[in-house]
């Protein structure tokens, strides 16, 4: 008999981050070296390219082209606004496999553990990860959960669930033949 877990697994990575709602929401005055300044909406500084949003249209311009001060608050709203991308896989595999039988009914228990990797697909290091894991099953939902501290760009973590146990039972009733 081939048990095929009926089994759902849904994964949350939460990133703690505390962004301060100051002088970085909305429009902000930057100036170039020349002292001539424009009002943008930041979006995104990808190396040493500043992508904004002016008068309704995305803007790209390198960073260098900012004076100093503005340079600085351009890093700090970057450091302060990272656009998060990750990539959560998972793969079970059997553990252990143990069957039993009792008068006219049989089980069959299968025991599996589940590999989940998370991937930081971005350009910035992250910390204080909280990926939160459930397994629905046919028995109920398995609930776990593991802290990631720390996370290089583009690294992997390796997580593995404890085991989760899928238990079958099949009674077979037999009748006399005349």
């Amino acid at each position: 008999m081939k048990i095929t877990p009926n089994v759902f697994l849904a994964l949350v990575a939460g990133v703690a981050l505390l962004v301060p709602a100051s002088s970085f929401a909305g429009l902000q005055t930057l100036t170039n070296k020349d002292g001539k300044s424009i009002q943008v909406e930041l979006m995104a500084l990808d190396g040493e390219i500043i992508k904004a949003k002016r008068n309704g249209k995305i803007i790209r311009f390198p960073i260098n082209v900012l004076d100093a001060e503005d340079q600085g608050l351009v890093r700090e709203w970057a450091k302060n606004n990272v656009k998060y991308s990750l990539r959560i896989e998972a793969k079970g595999k059997m553990k252990d496999s143990e069957s039993s039988k009792l008068g006219n009914t049989s089980s069959l228990e299968r025991v599996y553990i589940y590999d989940i990797s998370v991937n930081n697909w971005a350009n910035e290091p992250l910390s204080d990860i909280d990926v939160q894991y459930r397994i629905f099953t046919d028995e109920g939902v398995k609930k776990g959960s593991h802290s990631v501290s720390y996370m290089d760009a583009k690294a992997t973590e390796e997580i593995e669930t404890g085991t989760i146990s899928f238990l079958r039972k099949k009674t077979v009733t037999r009748t006399g033949s005349s």
